[in-house]
């Protein structure tokens, strides 16, 4: 759940890569921000809120950018849950990294 990681999501999932040995696999799931403009207005719009309910979950996080830059992978499999529909209010990525050896 890197959604509610506090303002260090970025140096935490760095921190993490670096746990992995090379060829090691990270399996994702997470929700994140909206691509379309109308839902991520509403995610702006719901985030604060939505945060204190949920113990300090970010709505509006591109946590899978935040994954793909963290280091180098030899394999990144990143994509849009397929299940999500287009005005997706809680849109996911879904896929799996494998750093490089």
């Amino acid at each position: 759940m890197l959604c509610s990681v506090g303002l260090q999501q970025q140096k935490l999932v760095q921190q993490l890569y670096e746990y992995l040995k090379p060829g090691g696999q990270w399996l994702v799931y997470e929700h994140v921000a909206s691509t379309h403009t109308l839902t991520r207005g509403w995610q702006h719009a719901n985030n604060s809120m939505w945060g204190y309910l949920l113990d300090g979950c970010d709505l509006v996080r591109d946590t899978a950018e935040v994954l793909k830059n963290a280091g180098e992978w030899e394999t990144n499999s990143l994509k849009s849950d397929p299940k999500d529909g287009f005005f997706e209010v809680l849109p996911h990525c879904v896929g799996k990294l494998v750093k490089k050896v």
